[in-house]
Parts: structure tokens; C-alpha cells; sequence
């Protein structure tokens, strides 16, 4: 997986508020262990504000990241895509058909990573950005590096390109163009499973 860029500030603020959380956790902690006069036990160490952090981002990262309640508070914007999603890709190299193809995200907070597999290749996002501030509603928009499978055209090679997916609930939908001297392009329209 890689990291990926959001046109919101919830990057910088919610490291901000488990900072404050790190804070108030490391001194609550050393709060008890002089009421309970604990200090004269060598192996008990205090988690330093750095060791609270690391947990309580840890958590955020892998899971509180996907709770609705920190979404309905409107701290949590992030559309969650993880999983797999099934549908159709039609090219400009064979408009006429249209190709079974499977995307499987893998997905944290900060994390991404957006694979499609069809019959002749498959491929992996190697950047990615989520933007939620368009008009039409939030976009993934990804590059990504093919690799055809053994038995596929010659004409076919490794290479580069871009993917543009508007983000509908349950159905992403847009286009793909790649690399300079494969000049080709192209629709997606998946939906989850």
C-alpha cells in the first residue's frame, strides 16, 4: 500500500486530537501510579505522551477510522473503498468489447492501494488522491502500473497510466487513459461485493 492525498484537513487534525489524547493518557496514567504509590516498582515505566501516541494512531489508522459515529460528528470524511468490486471495462483498442475486470482495494486511513485484475492483465496503484470537494461528489483518482499475463498479445507490455473513478455509494464509474505509446483509453464501471 501507499499513501494518498485527501483535499480535506482531516490528515492534520486528527493527529492533532490523539496528540491531546496521548497527552491527557500519559499524565492520567502517571496520576495513578502515584496515588498507588507504584513508583518503587522498577519494571512498571510510564508510556511517554510518544508511546500513547503510537497506540492510540495505530487504532485510528487500522480501525476507528471506519466508525459512524466519528463520521456523523463530520471528523471522519474518508470514503471507505476497501474490498472488492466487480464490472466491465470497455477500451478504445476494442471498443466493441467489453472486458470482465475485478478491483480489489486494500484501504486504511492513510493508506491505499487499488488493484484490477481482467483476462490479459492486471494492474496496481502506485499514487493515488481522494478529492471530496468536486460538484459531482468525491473522485479516486489513481496511476497505475500494468502487467500483462504470459500468454497475451504481443502488443501488449508493461506501462502506465491513469484511472478517474467517481465514487457513487456502492458503484464507482469513470475513465482510463495510459501510457504515451499505448494511447489508449478507456471506461470502468464497477460495483462492490
Amino acid at each position: 500500500m501507499h499513501p494518498y492525498s485527501l483535499d480535506t484537513n482531516e490528515h492534520r487534525k486528527i493527529p492533532l486530537y490523539l496528540s491531546a489524547l496521548a497527552i491527557i493518557s500519559a499524565w492520567g496514567l502517571s496520576l495513578v501510579i502515584k496515588f498507588f504509590d507504584l513508583s518503587s516498582l522498577w519494571w512498571i515505566e510510564i508510556p511517554s505522551v510518544i508511546g500513547f501516541y503510537e497506540i492510540y494512531y495505530s487504532l485510528f489508522n487500522e480501525y476507528l477510522w471506519k466508525w459512524n459515529s466519528l463520521r456523523r460528528l463530520g471528523m471522519v470524511k474518508v470514503p471507505m473503498l476497501f474490498g472488492t468490486w466487480k464490472g466491465t471495462l470497455s477500451s478504445s483498442f476494442n471498443s466493441d468489447n467489453k472486458k470482465e475486470v475485478e478491483i480489489t482495494i486494500k484501504q486504511t486511513w492513510t493508506d491505499i492501494q487499488v488493484c484490477l485484475l481482467s483476462d490479459e492483465s492486471s494492474s496496481c496503484s502506485i499514487t493515488a488522491s481522494i478529492s471530496l470537494k468536486t460538484a459531482g461528489g468525491p473522485i479516486l483518482t489513481y496511476q497505475y502500473q500494468n502487467d500483462p499475463r504470459p500468454n497475451t498479445a504481443d502488443t501488449m507490455h508493461i506501462h502506465y497510466g491513469t484511472t478517474r473513478l467517481c465514487i457513487l455509494n456502492n458503484l464507482l464509474e469513470g475513465e482510463y487513459y495510459s501510457g504515451r505509446d499505448r494511447k489508449n483509453i478507456g471506461l470502468i464501471s464497477v460495483k462492490k461485493i
